[in-house]
């Protein structure tokens, strides 16, 4: 009798073991990032659209080179994360992926973002192969081998996201006198890295800044106002890239305007002089647009 009580009592043990297991089995769907759910900036799909402006309205204009460079505190959340974190990607990451990987289609009848080779977005590269080929560069590498001898070799590097330090950008700013306002709109980006040699196991950068390929901002706002940045003060709040340029939150300095010999402020000058000319440009745009009114 006892025995058959013992058996009883472990078959009731393992149904309710086995009852138990059932109901704290893990849900089937992935869990929210969030205690909310996030739907404003999935949900955009596509850019706030650019007031509209005509060419009679426009009494004054002037196009301006940038540069954004990402070491500046203010840039930080363009230049992070290095690697894709959770829902966020770094700007670099945005704009290679677009290039290069297939998205949803777009109102320019193609599922690429479109990149270019020059700023003048005369000629597009024409095959994604292309653009990855253009994505890395041959280096030399130095070293000593085993008898100490010193050996070169010729490799092929590939860019990463984290390679990219700066962005050129290209703006026009205008008056629109139908609006009474002092407007600009950004026409083109670019990423911009720096090649190295390698020596003994360590990088020597080059001077010059190489630029990747350049893409028309209205057709890469499609794919920026889809992927949010970091806001260090609110973490409800995070902007879109979109957002970030349209709202002017970035830190840049003017490495050239539209001008007859069509060349850089460092063509001129160079040095604490190269800073002070590019303020001077800065400050005669905003000033234009304060001599146009009486207080």
């Amino acid at each position: 009798m006892y025995h058959k009580l013992a058996i009883i009592i472990l078959g009731l043990s393992f149904y309710c073991w086995g009852s138990q297991a059932q109901v704290i089995e893990p849900p089937k769907v992935k869990p929210m990032e969030r205690p909310w759910p996030k739907i404003h900036t999935p949900n955009r799909k596509r850019p706030v659209p650019y007031a509209p402006v005509r060419e009679a309205d426009v009494i004054w204009a002037k196009r301006i080179w940038r540069v954004i460079d990402l070491r500046e505190k203010q840039n930080l959340p363009l230049y992070y994360p290095l690697r894709p974190v959770r829902d966020r990607k770094s700007l670099a990451s945005v704009l290679f992926e677009a290039v290069t990987t297939p998205q949803q289609e777009n109102p320019y009848g193609s599922n690429y973002l479109t990149a270019y080779t020059d700023e003048d977005l005369a000629e597009r590269y024409t095959t994604v192969d292309d653009v990855k080929r253009r994505l890395s560069f041959e280096y030399r590498d130095t070293y000593l081998d085993s008898l100490g001898n010193e050996t070169t070799q010729e490799k092929v590097y590939e860019l990463k996201a984290e390679d990219v330090v700066k962005y050129f950008i290209i703006e026009d700013w205008f008056f629109d006198k139908r609006r009474s306002q002092l407007d600009v709109r950004i026409h083109a980006i670019c990423p911009v890295y720096y090649r190295f040699i390698m020596s003994n196991g360590e990088k020597q950068y080059l001077e010059d800044p190489s630029p990747t390929f350049w893409v028309y901002y209205p057709e890469a706002r499609f794919w920026l106002v889809n992927n949010e940045a970091y806001n260090p003060k609110n973490d409800a709040e995070w902007r879109t890239y979109d957002d970030i340029f349209t709202k002017r939150r970035f830190a840049s300095y003017i490495y050239k305007e539209e001008n007859v010999y069509d060349r850089m402020i460092s063509d001129y000058a160079s040095g604490l002089d190269a800073l002070l000319e590019s303020e001077r440009i800065k400050s005669e745009i905003q000033q234009f647009e304060q001599d146009l009114w009486e207080y």
